[in-house]
C-alpha cells in the first residue's frame, strides 16, 4: 500500500505517469542516480526575436517571496491492442518560498560556465484524489495515506533562464525519510527538472521562438528530448507561451522495467507534448499552464524476443499558481490570465480553465490588497480573437 500511495504522490506532480510497474522514474538501481542527468544541459537557441516592442524574460525573485501553487495530473497507461487503464486523478496544493533570492544567489559552476540561482523551499500542502470513477471507501482509504505527505518539503535552485538545476528532498511527511524513500524521490525530481521549458537568451517579442535540446537519463534510459516555445501574448503583467515537446530513444539495452534482475531491450520510444504556459514578467513564476503528453514505448527482453510489449501512455498536467507576496501577507491571483488556456486538449474532452482556472480553491482570501505584477510597460498582444 506504501509504494502505491509513493506512486499516487508522485503522479501528482507530474512525475510517474504510467510507469507504476518501475518504469521511468520510478525504476531502481545505481544507474538511477539524480545526478546521472545529461551531457548535453540544454543550449537555448533563438530562431526568431518576434515583433517589436521587446521584452527580456528571466526568473527575478527575492528572499521572503511566497507563492502556492496548484497541479492536476490526469494520465492513462496500457498494452497497445487494449483499453487503457486510467489512473487516479490526484490533485497536490503545495507553497513555494524564496529562501535565497536573485540579490543573493547560490552560485554554481557546470561545464564552465557560472550559474546565479534562486533558492526556494517548497512544501507539499495537501494531496488528495478526486472521487469521480473510484469506489468511495477506495478513494476515502488513498486520501487518508496520502495526508501524510504533507508537510514533504524539497530544496530547489532555479535558473535565470527558468531551469531546475537542482531539486533534493529534505522532509517527508514534516519528517526527515529514511535513506531509501529520500532516493526514490530524488530520482523522482529529476523528471521534474527536466519539465521541457526555458526562457529566450534574448529580448523576445510576440512571434518570437526559440527551442533547446538535451539528452536526459531516466530508469536507465538515454533519450534526446527537444522543446520549441513562441510567444503568443505579452501583457504589462504576463506573457503566454506556448510549448511543443518531442522525445525519443535510440535502440539500447537497460535494467528490465517489471522483471528484476533481467536486462531489456528498448526497441522504440517517442513521446509528443503540446501546451501552453502563462509566464509572470516580474518573477518568473508560471501562474497558469496545461501541458498534454503521448508516448510510445516498445520493450523486449534481452535474449527473447517472444517477451516483447508495446505501451502507450498519455496524461494531462494543468497547473495554476497564486503569489502571496512577503509571507503570504498579500494575495494576488495571477492564475486569473484570459489567454492561458490550451488551444488543444489532447485526449481531455473539458477545457483547462473549467475546475482547475483561475482561483486557487487552497488559497487564503483574506481580502488583502493585491500584489501589483510589474511595472513594466504595456506592450500589444498580437493576438486578436485568438
Amino acid at each position: 500500500m506504501k509504494r502505491r500511495l509513493l506512486f499516487l504522490f508522485l503522479l501528482a506532480l507530474g512525475l510517474a505517469p504510467g510507469c507504476e510497474g518501475g518504469c521511468g522514474g520510478c525504476g531502481g538501481g545505481d544507474a538511477h542516480k539524480p545526478d546521472a542527468a545529461a551531457s548535453d544541459e540544454g543550449r537555448v537557441e533563438l530562431l526568431d526575436e518576434g515583433k517589436e516592442p521587446r521584452v527580456r524574460l528571466q526568473v527575478g525573485r527575492w528572499q521572503g517571496l511566497t507563492y502556492r501553487w496548484r497541479v492536476k495530473n490526469e494520465s492513462s497507461f496500457g498494452l497497445q491492442g487494449n483499453k487503457p487503464v486510467r489512473s487516479p486523478t490526484v490533485v497536490a496544493l503545495m507553497t513555494f518560498r524564496v529562501t535565497r533570492g536573485s540579490a543573493d544567489p547560490v552560485v554554481r559552476e557546470r561545464n564552465g560556465r557560472r550559474f546565479k540561482l534562486v533558492e526556494e523551499r517548497a512544501t507539499v500542502d495537501s494531496l488528495e484524489v478526486e472521487r469521480k470513477g473510484i469506489p468511495a471507501e477506495t478513494a476515502r482509504a488513498m486520501n487518508q495515506g496520502l495526508a501524510g505527505y504533507a508537510g514533504t518539503r524539497t530544496r530547489m535552485l532555479v535558473g535565470e533562464d527558468g531551469e531546475i538545476f537542482e531539486m533534493k528532498t529534505e522532509l517527508v511527511g514534516g519528517v526527515e525519510p529514511a535513506p531509501e524513500e529520500k532516493e526514490v524521490l530524488d530520482r523522482s525530481w529529476e523528471v521534474q527538472r527536466r519539465f521541457p521549458f526555458r526562457l529566450p537568451p534574448e529580448p523576445i517579442g510576440v512571434g518570437g521562438k526559440w527551442r533547446f535540446s538535451e539528452t536526459v537519463e531516466l530508469g536507465g534510459v538515454k533519450a534526446i528530448q527537444m522543446a520549441e516555445m513562441s510567444v503568443k501574448s505579452i501583457t504589462d503583467r504576463q506573457v503566454v507561451i506556448r510549448i511543443s515537446v518531442r522525445q525519443h530513444a535510440p535502440v539500447q539495452e537497460f535494467p528490465h522495467p517489471f522483471t528484476p534482475g533481467k536486462t531489456a531491450l528498448l526497441e522504440q520510444f517517442r513521446g509528443d507534448g503540446e501546451g501552453q504556459l502563462t509566464i509572470d514578467r516580474l518573477t518568473g513564476i508560471p501562474v497558469q499552464g496545461k501541458l498534454s503528453v503521448t508516448g510510445r514505448l516498445t520493450v523486449s527482453t534481452l535474449g527473447n524476443q517472444s517477451e516483447r510489449a508495446s505501451f502507450i501512455s498519455a496524461s494531462v498536467l494543468t497547473s495554476t499558481a497564486t503569489i502571496l507576496g512577503d509571507g503570504g501577507s498579500g494575495e494576488w491571483d495571477a492564475g486569473d490570465d484570459r489567454d492561458a488556456g490550451d488551444d488543444r486538449d489532447a485526449g481531455d474532452d473539458r477545457d483547462a480553465g473549467d475546475a482547475d482556472s483561475g482561483h486557487d480553491r487552497g488559497a487564503s482570501s483574506d481580502g488583502a490588497a493585491p500584489t501589483p505584477s510589474a511595472s513594466a510597460p504595456a506592450i500589444p498582444s498580437g493576438d486578436k480573437g485568438d
